[in-house]
């Protein structure tokens, strides 16, 4: 027997191995910020495409300069999941220098129709005018869920513009929602009605066993109190659309901030507590990004 043999087999894998990695033009790596998102939540992925062409990639209208990107994904029951309309996700204005890697964030849920409950694998692929293939990242994936309901109320829709109403009052449901996004127990706020969602916002971590205290005001609009550390509340105020009108933190003093309602005209004030200086009774840490 040759001994020799297995190391010529290994020798020609090798030389394979480097030729295929010689021939790729472009690496791409996909991610998502959270392994569980609530349903109708923005959902974001994060594309990392590293440059092995030897030139600049540029991203343009041009069409000998442009590239394009799209996703494949597909649900728990493998059914591929399609664009919401014609407006696809694009590449257009980055420029990815020779040897470099781009960094690029895609609101994945405003383009593609992920919105049942349930678990979806993604995967990207990008290509470009000067390049002669496409190329395929990594496959990740997430769930889509419920949540659990915490509490909720439905409003009318405020008349402000001192006309006469005719016909029925219009309305709109306020819903707090806990879900676990794969680290943290989170607070989100739902509104919506019979056929339309409006706003899911993230709000804040749960604490401990902590609920949410809510309020309406006579314009409809939400006041919510949330503990989010043993001494400090973050204050929030919110119109039927979802717009944040306040948000303010409170430290616990010789009494805790509650709310309360004004009998006489419906607003809502915050009683109790001190106001909470940013960075020394609280850290950002605490604070969520709305999206």
């Amino acid at each position: 027997m040759n001994n020799r043999f297995p190391h010529k087999i290994l020798l020609c894998a090798v030389i394979l191995s480097a030729a295929c990695v010689t021939y790729a033009q472009m690496g791409i790596t996909l991610e998502s910020n959270r392994q569980n998102y609530l349903q109708y939540e923005g959902i974001f992925v994060r594309l990392k495409i590293r440059n092995f062409s030897g030139y600049p990639l540029a991203f343009g209208k041009n069409p000998k300069l442009s590239g394009k990107i799209s996703f494949r994904i597909f649900s728990q029951d493998d059914e591929l999941i399609g664009l919401k309309g014609k407006t696809q996700p694009t590449l257009i204005g980055n420029v990815i220098a020779s040897n470099a890697t781009k960094t690029i964030t895609i609101p994945l849920s405003s383009y593609y129709r992920i919105v049942h409950p349930g678990r979806y694998r993604v995967k990207a692929i990008v290509g470009h005018s000067q390049l002669a293939d496409s190329y395929e990242s990594n496959t990740i994936s997430f769930k889509v869920v419920k949540g659990i309901l915490v509490w909720q109320r439905t409003v009318g829709i405020p008349n402000l513009t001192g006309r006469v109403l005719r016909g029925k009052i219009k309305h709109r449901t306020y819903r707090i929602m806990s879900m676990y996004d794969g680290s943290n127990k989170v607070f989100y706020l739902v509104i919506q009605d019979d056929k339309k969602v409006y706003s899911v916002k993230r709000l804040a971590y749960e604490m401990s066993h902590a609920k949410p205290k809510c309020e309406i005001d006579s314009l409809s609009r939400l006041h919510i109190l949330l503990q989010i550390t043993p001494k400090v509340f973050i204050y929030f105020v919110f119109d039927i659309n979802g717009t944040l009108e306040e948000r303010n933190n409170y430290l616990k003093a010789k009494t805790s901030p509650i709310l309360v309602r004004n009998k006489e005209d419906g607003s809502i004030m915050i009683v109790g507590g001190t106001r909470a200086r940013r960075d020394v009774d609280y850290s950002t840490e605490h604070d969520l990004p709305f999206k």
